[in-house]
């Protein structure tokens, strides 16, 4: 009887626990490969969104800023009415102080010499801004001195360019600084006829400015819903971080009680703003405006011609990231000063400086400081990236003023 052969199974074959270990080994160096490539890229990302944040939102609030500072001046264009102090009631009642007219108004005061809007953030400026928006002609409509009242108006010219509940405003003189003391109504008007305007609330003078209706149109009184009407007042401060506005026709922006926290007063317009700063720039030689001489500076001037002087505002703006960062990515500057007249370089590396500026003709020195503070060396500021950018913007409508501002009518000038 044949038996058959019995066959044994063939051994089972596999990875060995050396080979498993080994194969472990480079999963585990793979792996902290990718985690350190991944860690990098992404710290590479945070520094790009971090400036970029940075970027786009000093560009935007610049541009905005810029904006409205060169429509500052239109329908004021006068040196009859430059430097008096004005008054109006705003849709949360009369005003309490009397800023002066003006274009633009670097950290502004009163008709009185008070402090006009309370500060800001620390090493930050406080910018106000007027302008109207009237049809009439800019140097204003002649009054005629016989026939009119304090509240009646008859004009030489035109009453056309005229119309119920425009904003006005009459200079009591022609030549600079002949408003004297007089706190300067600004009105509204009540009816128009072929040579009369009749004000709200009258007040004697020689030649009246339209600063135009405003979105409210021929409303008696602005209210909450259709606050604007007339010109354009608006003052601008950081406060917390956060660059707001205030409209001077709406609230009391010079109120105390105003400020910081009351977003219904002040209006946010940017966060992660660490500081506005803002210089004159000055036609300071003889001649005006012939270009020879010029005074940079935060002096407010003092009379009509110092306003006319002023033809541009050096601003400058500086924001940061909108993220932390874990490291400490900027340093203190402190003993360094970048130009006013150079483009200031991207901060977005570990070893960026936190900006200062030093405007050519300012002290160099002493210069102007932009927050953070740098003095202070606790470190919570430097987590945080910093983009500065800066406009030389001119006073377009001060230009109107040569014709006014030659002798005899102005010897100050």
């Amino acid at each position: 009887m044949l038996q058959r052969k019995r066959t044994l199974p063939s051994r089972m074959t596999g990875f060995g626990m050396v080979e498993i270990l080994v194969g472990l080994v480079i999963g585990m160096l793979a792996s902290m490969a990718v985690l350190q490539l991944f860690t990098y890229s992404e710290g590479r990302n945070r520094t790009a969104s971090g400036s970029a944040d940075a970027q786009s939102t000093g560009a935007i609030t610049l541009y905005q800023l810029q904006t409205n500072i060169q429509r500052a001046g239109f329908g004021l264009s006068s040196v009859a009415l430059f430097n008096c102090g004005a008054t109006w009631t705003a849709v949360s009642g009369a005003i309490s102080k009397n800023p002066r007219l003006a274009p633009v108004s670097v950290n502004p005061t009163a008709a009185d010499g008070s402090v006009l809007i309370s500060p800001g953030d620390a090493n930050t400026d406080v910018i106000m801004l007027m302008y109207g928006n009237g049809n009439s002609m800019p140097q204003g409509s002649e009054i005629d001195p016989l026939s009119s009242t304090s509240t009646l108006y008859t004009l030489l010219s035109t009453t056309s360019t005229f119309a119920l509940g425009d904003r006005i405003i009459a200079a009591t003189g022609n030549t600079a600084d002949s408003c004297g003391t007089n706190i300067l109504p600004i009105s509204r008007v009540n009816t128009v006829t072929a040579t009369n305007v009749t004000p709200e609330v009258g007040s004697s003078g020689l030649t009246l400015f339209n600063l135009g209706p405003g979105t409210n149109g021929p409303n008696a009184n602005p209210t909450a819903t259709m606050p604007t009407n007339g010109p354009t007042i608006l003052v601008y401060a950081v406060r917390g971080g956060v660059l707001t506005v205030c409209d001077f026709n709406i609230n009391d922006c010079s109120l105390a009680g105003s400020s910081l926290s009351n977003q219904a007063v002040w209006v946010p317009l940017a966060g992660n703003v660490v500081s506005m700063r803002a210089v004159y720039w000055k036609d300071n030689s003889g001649a005006l405006w012939d270009g020879s001489t010029t005074a940079n500076d935060q002096t407010q001037p003092s009379n009509a011609c110092a306003w006319a002087r002023v033809w541009a505002l050096n601003v400058m703006l500086v924001t940061r990231s909108d993220e932390r960062a874990k490291d400490i990515v900027t340093r203190s500057a402190t003993g360094t000063v970048v130009s006013g007249n150079a483009t200031l370089a991207a901060m977005a590396t570990a070893s960026a400086l936190a900006p200062t500026w030093s405007d050519p003709t300012l002290d160099a020195a002493a210069p102007v400081v932009l927050g953070p503070d740098t003095n202070d060396d606790t470190p919570e500021w430097r987590h945080y990236r910093y983009k500065a950018f800066r406009a030389l913007v001119p006073i377009r409508n001060t230009t109107w003023l040569v014709p006014q501002l030659q002798p005899p009518n102005t010897p100050l000038c």
